[in-house]
């Protein structure tokens, strides 16, 4: 007499069920069973919209590194039009290690004059290093890349600062997430409207040490550019933060250069 099971189970027929190849039950005659099946559909819609993202990638691009913060102006940024100086002054490794889409053991930073091409040859390099993320992850995250929070977070200085003047409550969130990204840019650091005498008082000092000594215990690196020198950063931000920036940070370079805005047209 068959046993009665509760719940109307009735345990597999060694005659029609197999097992699949993930240990769970199957017919004999599918190939998987039912969470295989559903686990390489989704697989395969991931694919095809991988796919499109990529034979549409300068839209792709252009979506995600919005989504880190970059400003239209510096998507227009490319690795031929980096400046000769500025170019060979970038550390070889950490230019090789962004443009294979991997984030570098530390930071750098770029200093001089106005208009030198400092903050557009980061932007080629940040683009270079997400176009390599993008083509290695797009096909297996599909749309998710368009909606995942971006491994780099692009910051202008002067207006994250007014930011989180106008938005003390939500400031401390702002500094965390720029804590823990894993690769950040700060641009133009030193250009944000100064309030306060001495950098003890001042807000933006304050905001920058935090994420600074954040980013240090968390042996994360910062990309940064400057139109002021070592001296004056030290004056700014005081010498701790200062210490912090350029400790992990080295500023490997003082550009002197014309206002490149003014005697070329913007990059296309």
């Amino acid at each position: 007499m068959r046993p009665i099971y509760a719940n109307s189970y009735r345990p597999p027929d060694s005659e029609t069920m197999d097992r699949c190849a993930c240990g769970r039950t199957k017919r004999k005659t599918d190939a998987l069973c039912h969470s295989c099946e559903v686990e390489a559909g989704e697989k395969a819609r991931r694919a095809a919209q991988g796919a499109d993202l990529l034979a549409n990638e300068t839209e792709t691009m252009r979506t995600i590194l919005e989504l880190a913060g970059m400003s239209p102006e510096h998507m227009d940024a490319r690795l031929d039009l980096i400046p000769a100086g500025i170019a060979s002054a970038v550390p070889q490794e950490a230019r090789e290690t962004l443009e294979a889409g991997k984030t570098p053991p530390s930071g750098f930073g770029l200093a001089g004059t106005t208009g030198a091409g400092k903050s557009m040859a980061v932007a080629a390099l940040v683009s270079a290093y997400m176009r390599a993320r993008v083509r290695e992850h797009a096909p297996t995250m599909g749309n998710r890349i368009l909606s995942a929070r971006p491994p780099i977070r692009w910051e202008d200085w002067p207006l994250a600062v007014a930011w989180m003047r106008d938005n003390v409550d939500k400031a401390g969130a702002r500094v965390e997430r720029l804590q823990d990204v894993p690769l950040l840019v700060l641009d133009d650091l030193g250009a944000e409207r100064r309030v306060k005498a001495s950098y003890e008082e001042e807000f933006g000092a304050e905001k920058l040490d935090l994420i600074l000594h954040g980013r240090r215990l968390r042996k994360l690196p910062t990309i940064w550019t400057a139109n002021l020198g070592s001296e004056a950063l030290r004056e700014r931000y005081g010498a701790r933060a200062f210490s912090r920036l350029v400790g992990s940070n080295p500023c490997i370079a003082w550009i002197n250069s014309p206002d490149l805005r003014m005697a070329r047209p913007r990059q296309d």
